[in-house]
């Protein structure tokens, strides 16, 4: 982030051409705006659930918790599994699962079948803390990606 002083008034100094071109980019010389932002990226993270999974209300909190702290550019769809195709291959990661450029957050491979089942963490269902985390590791990776 450019180090501003957008809001320093100095009636007696008539800064130059030269002095406002040398401002950081995000800077104004006389702006009661904060600097800008650059946009981000929309993150695209789908959870996938079907209904009667014990673990399914506990992580649907805790991801949209850890999305709304991590900002509007995350973008959680819920997808009921029960209502995709059979042949989709969603189907059988397990309810819950948090995908995140179409892949397990946990790092679980893609299935190979589609039978539906309630999932189990093997070192416990992560908190929303956790699963900030994860998404930021998961973005960061992708950003840096050549893709």
């Amino acid at each position: 982030m450019p180090l501003c002083f957008a809001r320093m008034r100095l009636p007696a100094l008539i800064l130059s051409l030269a002095a406002v071109s040398a401002l950081p980019p995000g800077c104004s010389t006389m702006s009661n705006q904060p600097p800008t932002q650059p946009s981000r990226a929309v993150v695209a993270v789908q959870f996938l659930y079907f209904d009667g999974c014990p673990m399914t209300p506990r992580m649907r909190a805790s991801l949209h918790a850890a999305a709304e702290r991590i900002g509007p550019h995350v973008q959680v769809a819920e997808v009921d599994l029960r209502s995709l195709p059979d042949d989709d291959l969603r189907r059988g990661y397990g309810s819950p699962t948090v995908l995140v450029f179409d892949e397990d957050l946990a790092g679980q491979p893609s299935p190979g079948a589609t039978e539906l089942a309630c999932r189990i963490y093997s070192s416990g269902l992560p908190d929303s803390t956790e699963i900030e985390r994860l998404i930021n590791l998961r973005v960061a990776a992708h950003d840096e990606s050549p893709n």
